[in-house]
């Protein structure tokens, strides 16, 4: 079985997944701090010449924060469940 280094050093280009849990805080807030240091490492990688693809789930989380909304999908009905503001619908 090949070495993880073995495989990045014959890749031309690597996808980072960036998931909510790593761009959040624990109250569900942006992690700037995070956020700045995988944006250096990132720039590290294109420095060294690899193409990088960014995958992230990361804004549905940092849109929830910013319109103070507690889940993604709340049932019609259910204590949690209120009118979705304009600003988070898609149109």
């Amino acid at each position: 079985m090949r070495s993880r280094s073995d495989i990045l050093a014959r890749a031309n280009r690597i996808v980072v997944k960036l998931g909510s849990g790593l761009l959040t805080d624990d109250r569900n807030r942006l992690a700037a701090d995070r956020i700045r240091d995988l944006g250096r490492q990132m720039i590290q990688l294109r420095q060294a010449g690899y193409e990088l693809v960014l995958v992230s789930s990361g804004a549905v989380a940092a849109g929830m924060a910013e319109l103070d909304l507690r889940q993604a999908s709340v049932p019609p009905g259910s204590p949690n469940s209120r009118p979705v503001p304009p600003s988070a619908r898609a149109n």
